[in-house]
């Protein structure tokens, strides 16, 4: 079974208690979580996938399509692999949640 049928339906992103700061020419982002005081660093893959969930849920396939459609030249299976890690990080730092269908 592949990763992407382990995610729920739908995800979304907990944007109400996090302050992205994006420095430019930086590939990584620092993302504070006011509602416990942690402090986070995303890779480009993760904060793509926040600027997606930001504007309505999405499945893990649909969020590996839109990845592709930004990065076209780029291997589908890399693609495929940064999304789900990119997911799990998410996940583990408490930053996404299953929306409500």
């Amino acid at each position: 079974m592949s990763k992407s049928a382990a995610w729920p339906a739908k995800l979304s992103l907990r944007k109400a208690d996090l302050v992205f700061r994006v420095f430019l020419g930086e590939e990584l982002v620092v993302v504070y979580d006011a509602r416990n005081g942690d402090t986070h660093l995303l890779g480009e893959v993760a904060y793509e996938l926040c600027q997606f969930l930001a504007d309505s849920p999405m499945t893990a396939d649909e969020l590996k399509h839109r990845l592709l459609l930004n990065f076209p030249e780029d291997d589908p299976d890399l693609v495929a692999d940064g999304v789900d890690a990119a997911l799990m990080q998410l996940e583990g730092a408490d930053f996404i949640f299953a929306a409500a269908n």
